[in-house]
């Protein structure tokens, strides 16, 4: 279809909305916008998790992970409760 075919149809559309009452209008807008939102992609892609914190540098090991654990379950149960 030519650019001068789609704009005749979008104000023949635009005119036969307008005709209809605000509040029917108002529903045509929602029902456009509600199909429109799943059409169009969106423009920045999203940051997966795994990149998120890659600025952080590496986690602990599990060797450090392992003596942290170790201290802290050395006075454990503490029996001056």
């Amino acid at each position: 279809m030519s650019d001068q075919v789609m704009d005749d149809k979008v104000d023949e559309l635009v005119n036969q909305v307008t005709e209809l009452p605000l509040v029917e209008q108002m529903k045509v807008v929602e029902r456009i916008m509600a199909r429109m939102k799943y059409a169009v992609p969106s423009e920045k892609p999203r940051t997966s998790l795994y990149g998120l914190l890659a600025d952080l540098g590496p986690g602990p090991s599990e060797e450090d992970i392992a003596e942290v654990r170790r201290d802290m379950m050395r006075n454990f149960p503490r029996e001056d409760f």
